[in-house]
């Protein structure tokens, strides 16, 4: 691998000059600079290494019963909420499944100032085409059916139209919970 040449002078240079340096001195100055460097080396390689492990150490003998004990109390808690009922969590019970039917959809658009083109009802699925629906009383209904009727988006297809906040929807939703 070759330096380049500015590297490679530069070298060269501080070589010779440490080559001079250290033969002009005497064996005595030579000792005492290598006394020195070592004492130079060694309080680095503390102060960079040793003396951040030790401090680490510290904090971490500190903290650790703490911790410790936090985790202690969670786990406590963790067993006395496990033993609570479940209606003291605020936890509702399953609500029975009951299929909805084509009207009971269509009275929920009209609800909603929504009217279907085409809803078809079959067991699970409901397939459904609004044509120039409002985009918010649409979301709105949507929200409404998977909160009270357990209804999610299996598919969609929504077109912008034109006029502001109107849109052409094509959905496809699954009513869960029957299994």
């Amino acid at each position: 691998m070759s330096l380049p040449i500015n590297l490679t002078d530069t070298l060269s240079r501080v070589e010779r000059f440490s080559t001079e340096f250290w033969s002009a001195r005497e064996t005595g100055e030579r000792m005492a600079l290598l006394g020195v460097s070592l004492a130079v080396a060694s309080v680095l390689f503390y102060l960079m290494l040793i003396a951040p492990a030790l401090a680490a150490r510290e904090r971490l003998n500190t903290h650790l019963p703490i911790l410790r004990q936090q985790a202690a109390q969670m786990q406590t808690w963790s067993r006395e909420v496990a033993a609570l009922p479940p209606a003291a969590l605020g936890v509702q019970p399953a609500r029975p499944f009951t299929p909805l039917s084509v009207m009971e959809i269509e009275a929920g658009l009209a609800h909603n100032g929504l009217h279907a083109q085409n809803v078809t009802l079959n067991g699970d699925l409901l397939k459904m085409q609004l044509n120039a629906a409002s985009f918010s009383a649409t979301l709105f209904w949507l929200n409404e059916m998977q909160k009270t009727s357990r209804f999610y988006v299996v598919d969609a297809g929504i077109v912008a139209l034109a006029q502001i906040g109107r849109a052409d929807v094509t959905l496809t939703l699954h009513q869960a919970g029957q299994e």
